[in-house]
């Protein structure tokens, strides 16, 4: 999953104009979610993000090393990802025939 890019002549995607804004002390969860994306599993179904992924991510780019703080931000990016992984089986689940 990429991030997309806005150039200066681009419309917003409504869907991005409506957006809620974002507690900025969340933003970095965010953030790694959105970074973590491409690491995730794909076969029958999208799998979820590996938490070693995520523990590298956290020591890696934002520096963490106190135990406290990365099961911190293991919670909130697997709780994204839980809720991407709801959404995404939802709409494979709208996808199949009836029958």
């Amino acid at each position: 999953m990429g991030r997309a890019c806005i150039e200066d002549d681009e419309e917003f995607p409504p869907v991005l104009l409506d957006a809620p804004d974002l507690n900025p002390g969340l933003r970095r969860f965010w953030r790694a979610f959105s970074d973590l994306s491409g690491d995730r599993p794909v076969g029958m179904a999208v799998g979820a993000i590996p938490m070693t992924a995520m523990l590298a991510y956290a020591k890696d780019i934002d520096g963490d090393t106190d135990p406290q703080d990365l099961r911190r931000f293991v919670r909130f990016v697997r709780a994204i990802d839980d809720e991407f992984l709801k959404a995404e089986a939802s709409k494979g689940g709208k996808e199949r025939p009836e029958g």
